[in-house]
């Protein structure tokens, strides 16, 4: 994510984006962090799901599917195309819309980084933060997603995927899950 985001200097400054000066106070800081989760997460989870179209899937999506146990390493494997669709653009357009200090860009990518390695970790750590994110899915939905290639497109959260009905498949799985335990 970090390489496409350099060129995108001239549109950020040109859009008004702070490179210097005085930095955010901190609730300006976690409003508009709050704000790019919102965001970010919409745009993320259309765009990943218009991966899952089969011509995209087939040609644009499968490289990174091609881990079907996930491992950090897979969180950033990426077609081109695919790198620009969900990795790229609701970055981009989240901060076009949110117009932040580029403290607060950096500190999101980071974050949205270390949330794509923790989703694909195939683990749910009880120290992660994201853990505790209302919504948040966790890298057991994301293995679901993985190994069996429907539903569960959101990524910070799972929201999209509750309102749009994409998370049926892993909640019916779960129950037979428990189903068999019982």
């Amino acid at each position: 994510q970090l390489p496409g985001l350099y060129g995108i200097y001239f549109p950020y400054k040109t859009a008004g984006i702070q490179f210097s000066g005085p930095l955010p106070s901190y609730s300006t800081i976690l409003l508009q962090m709050i704000v790019y989760v919102i965001l970010d997460d919409f745009l993320f989870y259309w765009t990943h799901r218009l991966l899952h179209i089969p011509f995209m899937y087939k040609y644009i999506h499968k490289p990174h599917h091609s881990f079907k146990r996930s491992n950090a390493f897979a969180g950033e494997y990426f077609h081109p195309i695919d790198y620009l669709l969900s990795g790229t653009l609701p970055i981009v357009l989240a901060t076009f819309v949110i117009r932040p200090h580029i403290l607060v860009i950096w500190t999101w990518l980071a974050l949205r980084i270390w949330e794509a390695c923790d989703g694909h970790s195939g683990l749910d750590l009880i120290f992660v933060p994201f853990r505790y994110f209302p919504f948040r899915p966790g890298a057991q939905v994301h293995d679901f997603h993985h190994s069996q290639n429907v539903g569960n497109y959101g990524s910070m959260t799972s929201m999209w995927d509750w309102l749009c009905g994409t998370d049926l498949s892993y909640k019916d799985y779960l129950a037979r899950q428990s189903a068999k335990v019982e």
